[in-house]
């Protein structure tokens, strides 16, 4: 509540709170003993309340919800960090761990559907090297076929 002096002599008293809006205004000659003097007359209106995440403070990519009336930062989904410093996992893949590659911003498998069939995948330095397994043949990325072998006994084939 706020007391406040308008004219020698006279006080007006003023009210509001955080919810309320206090609208003040001048209304002349209320008084008809003294039409000189201006009288300091206020409405209250509940004040609208403001939603704390517009404009949004967490920064780029993160999420501003309203808890108890309070702006609540988190990083969007797939990012890392504290709003405001969210971020991807990953950019380059060498940020991921030697065995695994920057894939759509995480650090992911490379061997992944990488090798054709009968291959195996190595990962060396982020990146996935397939080769053909034990007995097999052809180009690892796309696929590999047993070898086949013949024996021959005394120039006849078996």
């Amino acid at each position: 509540m706020l007391i406040g002096t308008m004219f020698p002599g006279f006080y007006a008293i003023l009210g509001g709170s955080q919810k309320h809006k206090i609208e003040f205004y001048y209304i002349s000659s209320l008084l008809p003993i003294l039409p000189f003097i201006d009288v300091l007359a206020f409405t209250e209106t509940p004040r609208v309340p403001e939603n704390p995440c517009i404009p949004s403070p967490c920064g780029p990519n993160s999420i501003c919800q309203v808890k108890q009336g309070r702006p609540v930062c988190s990083c969007v989904a797939n990012y890392i960090g504290s709003p405001p410093f969210c971020r991807p996992e990953c950019v380059l893949s060498q940020e991921c761990p030697w065995d695994k590659a920057c894939i759509n911003e995480k650090c992911q498998n490379p061997c992944i559907n990488s090798c054709g069939s009968n291959a195996k995948c190595d990962v060396v330095n982020h990146t996935p090297f397939c080769s053909c397994l034990a007995g097999y043949i052809g180009d690892a990325f796309i696929g590999c076929s047993k070898i086949v072998t013949r024996k021959y006994l005394h120039d006849k084939i078996l």
